[in-house]
């Protein structure tokens, strides 16, 4: 797992410090403003990708644990005696070289 950014965070507060003066009766330019948006834009899509890698990771941990609970119920089911469900035989497989005709 890759090291979590703290950039996100620390933007935030950054942009919080950055309101105080104004909290405390500082007129906000519009200079300023147009600072503040662009801020507010990168910190947006910087949130949007940990929303998305959280999301992923748990879609996967769920999809991993679903498909694991599959294969034991398939397993446990295959081992029961008098079952109906069988394993498919194995089987070899043609070689090919490559050249588009069986060897």
């Amino acid at each position: 797992m890759a090291k979590m950014s703290l950039q996100l965070s620390d933007g935030l507060d950054e942009l919080r410090g950055r309101f105080e003066g104004y909290a405390k009766g500082q007129v906000l330019s519009s200079a300023d403003a147009r600072i503040y948006v662009k801020i507010l834009r990168i910190l947006h899509v910087m949130a949007r990708n940990l929303e998305k890698e959280v999301s992923r990771d748990r879609w996967n941990s769920l999809a991993r644990a679903e498909r694991d609970a599959s294969e034991l119920a398939i397993l446990a089911e295959l081992s029961r005696p008098g079952t109906n469900v069988t394993a498919f035989p194995a089987m070899s497989r043609p070689f090919s070289d490559g050249q588009g005709g069986a060897a």
